[in-house]
């Protein structure tokens, strides 16, 4: 910006003058300078308003990385959650696995109960069979 002023200053000094040859007024001289003064001004407005530009772009970026941090943040948790959702269902596919092993062998064992209360109703009755024929013998031989 230094450089840009000291340039039209350069300018306006080499410039020659339509009033009377090589010298000039004072009146000419004013407006030089308050020209120089308002392009400087503008330039220095405009520069201000560029910067100000620059900062709210700046500041708008450092919102939006900010923002971007926090959405990583919440993706790293969804991550973690994802992975313990993965565990629960492995660990929900293992239980139903033994469910049904658990499942299977409580109708075998109820079958071979089952048959076991068969086997001892059929040996109790025999051994009834078998003790009323022994009192028939046994009282059959008292008798004798």
């Amino acid at each position: 910006m230094a450089g840009k002023l000291v340039n039209l200053i350069g300018k306006r000094r080499n410039r020659s003058s339509t009033s009377s040859g090589d010298e000039t007024s004072p009146l000419h001289e004013t407006k030089k300078i308050r020209n120089l003064a308002e392009t400087a001004d503008e330039n220095t407005n405009s520069d201000h308003e560029a910067n100000d530009e620059i900062m709210k772009a700046l500041s708008k970026i450092e919102h939006f990385g900010e923002q971007l941090n926090s959405i990583i943040a919440r993706l790293g948790k969804l991550d973690s959650i994802e992975s313990s959702v993965r565990n629960i269902e492995t660990n929900l596919a293992n239980l139903k696995a033994r469910t049904a092993k658990l499942e299977e062998f409580e109708a075998t064992a109820k079958n071979d109960i089952a048959e076991l209360k068969k086997s001892c109703s059929f040996n109790g009755d025999k051994c009834k069979e078998h003790r009323d024929a022994l009192k028939k013998q046994m009282e059959e031989q008292n008798k004798k």
